[in-house]
């Protein structure tokens, strides 16, 4: 069977493709025995994992001119899009900024094969939420409503989707994935009218964990330790008598009182 591009320049003459389809409550006291547990009793569980928001923007394929910038797939922050279908160079197109036909004001990919999946994963294979995702008729031209399933892939191989229908209208809408959380890859099909994509909003997991709370202050009225004796100092006094008559001052106290409270306490606060 024969495949078509949308995008060639050769083959972007698709008016004609576009319209072809393709308990009750206690009273009293409580019984005798019971227990009841208070709220300081429950430990807290651990924090939640912080995410990382991610917007494919497809912004890095802006180029002026009045053609398309051809790529066989596209990675950016650690995802990748591609056709598992198609490889070659020509399968999805970014029109650029001087196609006054296709482009809508912001760099956008077209998967270039009618028919075919794109396909969003993460690169390390790991889970990722998605948020959002906004959708262009192909041409500024267009005005028939596209309808476009997203389908979600979780973990253990079960499925989301959701079905929009565009407005039929030059420029982008966003459209809103709920429940696409913890999945592991995103995919879309190419249909009748066709479209452009664009402005992937993704989440994941933080590389980094958030810190752990400091710990609590210790209680103000708990005194700081007391400073270690410098090197140089003299001995300390051994009597009250040794605080007397000046002696305070030749053993390095700054008054006698504190010399005194040293031969109470043992504390020196030289």
């Amino acid at each position: 069977m024969k495949r078509y591009m949308l995008a060639l320049p050769a083959l972007l003459l698709l008016a004609g493709c576009a319209d072809t389809p393709m308990g009750p409550a206690l009273q009293g006291d409580p019984p005798a025995g019971a227990s009841f547990a208070r709220l300081g009793d429950f430990e807290a569980g651990p924090a939640p994992a912080a995410t990382q928001d991610i917007v494919i923007d497809f912004e890095a394929l802006a180029a002026p001119g009045s053609d398309y910038t051809y790529v066989a797939s596209w990675s950016e922050d650690g995802f990748t899009v591609a056709d598992p279908s198609s490889s070659d160079g020509y399968t999805f197109g970014a029109p650029q900024t001087g196609n006054t036909g296709f482009f809508q004001g912001s760099t956008a990919l077209v998967n270039n094969w009618p028919g075919d999946a794109t396909v969003l994963t993460k690169d390390d294979g790991g889970e990722f939420d998605a948020t959002s995702i906004d959708i262009a008729e192909l041409r500024t031209t267009d005005t028939a409503p596209i309808e476009i399933t997203f389908t979600g892939i979780m973990a253990d191989a079960t499925t989301v989707s959701a079905t929009f229908t565009t407005d039929g209208a030059a420029g982008f809408e966003t459209f809103a994935l709920t429940g696409f959380t913890g999945i592991t890859s995103l995919s879309w099909i190419q249909v009748a009218p066709y479209y452009q994509f664009d402005n992937i909003t993704l989440a994941v997991q933080s590389a980094d964990p958030p810190p752990d709370d400091p710990p609590d202050d210790p209680p103000p009225d708990d005194p700081p330790p007391d400073d270690p004796p410098s090197a140089d100092l003299p001995s300390g006094p051994v009597s009250k008598a040794d605080c007397m008559n000046g002696g305070w001052r030749a053993l390095g106290f700054r008054n006698q009182g504190l010399c005194v409270r040293m031969v109470e306490t043992g504390k020196d606060k030289r």
